[in-house]
């Protein structure tokens, strides 16, 4: 019998065969469940893991959960029974029927549902009751601080000022937002009838998260959801951009490295906290106030931008410069001696911590920093060594009126003897 050259392992058995059949239809059914590319309508987003685990508490709800991603979250559903109460009043107030909000919201699901960068598991019925139930509450609130008079002392949510406080900061996180299009659609439905007799949608939004607002921005349509309108209040009016594809990342010596060399730290009148400049030897900062909640919401912008704008990174870019500027408690000890950072943490020490650690794992783009140029005239400023020799100079004999005033008259001395010395040679020599 002739050998046919094949090994014996590679010809097909029954056995082989039922196994590679068995294969091919568990790959044929992994295919089968791929998930879709995400929508370009997608904005919301689970923090990236990296980040999460920096400061967990920062990124997570505390009260409320809004939107899919904590939905039935245990420690959140004490916040359960106000919502239904304030669905109520909602209903109360609205010109139209339940069964409308219902079918407005069905109408909307996929376009919520394609919003989020992820599955939402959760049935048709169950996630247009759960996007009911957090619209009105949102709207219900929002109208309750826009007209104090529609508050009555059972409302135990805006009575209670640490509540409405954690509620606002829980509003912010990126994981805790519907889109704002179903807030707006619902509350113009809500109201088709009578919609001069009610501020719009976005009014009232402004109104709610007026002290984030410190440039004074009227609304504006842009806004994806709540966490991308607070980012915007600090953008500037005009939006930066590189100005060559060589705005690499530039790090920056400290505040007080640069102060030995001479550079004046001026707090801008800008309302913009974005708005660094460098002229003249002074460098302008805009007021950088720090509070409990400032970690929270400057973590949750950053994580928003890592996720919807990595090449447009102006509040990352901007932290990063800070950081820069901060290594160490002195750092902070002169620039809220300058009034440019407000401390209200108590420890500059807290501050310095904090800022060095709201940049760890993030990353920013080479080639689109928007801060390049300033950062490179900082750097030649505080390269030239002069600068040092006489910002040191100054510092040693003028720090203090008392050692300025020993300088001046150990000068003055030094040229009242040089002189007395030449009319005696003078006179010496006729």
């Amino acid at each position: 019998m002739e050998n046919s050259g094949e090994d014996p392992a590679q010809i097909p058995t029954e056995a082989n065969s039922l196994v590679q059949h068995k294969l091919l239809k568990t790959v044929w059914e992994m295919l089968e469940r791929v998930e879709p590319p995400l929508s370009f309508k997608c904005c919301i987003y689970r923090v990236p893991r990296r980040l999460h685990k920096e400061n967990e508490e920062a990124y997570t709800p505390q009260v409320i959960s809004i939107g899919p991603l904590h939905y039935g979250e245990k420690m959140l559903q004490t916040m359960e029974k106000h919502k239904l109460r304030y669905l109520g009043k909602f209903l109360d107030r609205a010109k139209v029927s339940l069964a409308s909000f219902i079918q407005a919201i069905g109408h909307r699901e996929e376009s919520i549902r394609c919003s989020y960068a992820e599955s939402i598991p959760l049935c048709s019925d169950e996630f247009i009751k759960m996007v009911l139930m957090d619209s009105s509450f949102i709207i219900e609130l929002f109208l309750r601080k826009y007209f104090p008079s529609l508050q009555d002392e059972h409302d135990h949510v805006l009575f209670k000022p640490w509540l409405q406080d954690d509620i606002e900061k829980d509003l912010i996180l990126l994981e805790n937002q519907l889109p704002l299009f179903v807030l707006k659609d619902l509350f113009e439905l809500a109201f088709a009838s009578s919609l001069n007799d009610w501020p719009p949608f976005l009014e009232l939004t402004y109104h709610f998260f007026k002290s984030y607002n410190y440039q004074d921005r009227p609304p504006q349509v842009n806004a994806q959801h709540f966490t991308d309108m607070i980012r915007n209040f600090f953008l500037p009016w005009s939006r930066m951009s590189p100005t060559s594809a060589s705005d690499k990342l530039v790090y920056i010596p400290s505040a007080t490295e640069l102060d030995s060399t001479g550079v004046k730290f001026k707090v801008s009148s800008s309302k913009c906290a974005l708005e660094l400049e460098f002229n003249n030897e002074v460098l302008e900062i805009p007021r950088f106030e720090i509070y409990d909640r400032t970690e929270s919401f400057l973590r949750n912008l950053m994580a928003f931008e890592q996720c919807q704008y990595p090449y447009n990174t102006y509040v990352c870019d901007y932290i990063f410069l800070m950081d820069c500027l901060i290594n160490t408690n002195k750092d902070v000890d002169l620039l809220v001696q300058k009034k440019i950072i407000i401390n209200g943490l108590g420890d500059n020490a807290a501050v310095a911590t904090l800022v060095n650690n709201l940049c760890k794992n993030i990353t920013l783009c080479e080639g689109c920093f928007f801060f390049t140029n300033v950062a490179q005239e900082l750097n030649s400023y505080y390269e030239i060594l002069w600068h040092s020799w006489n910002a040191t100079f100054v510092r040693d004999y003028f720090g203090n009126p008392w050692v300025s005033a020993s300088t001046i008259a150990a000068v003055v001395l030094l040229v009242l003897t040089f002189i007395q010395a030449i009319c005696s040679v003078i006179s010496v020599y006729p």
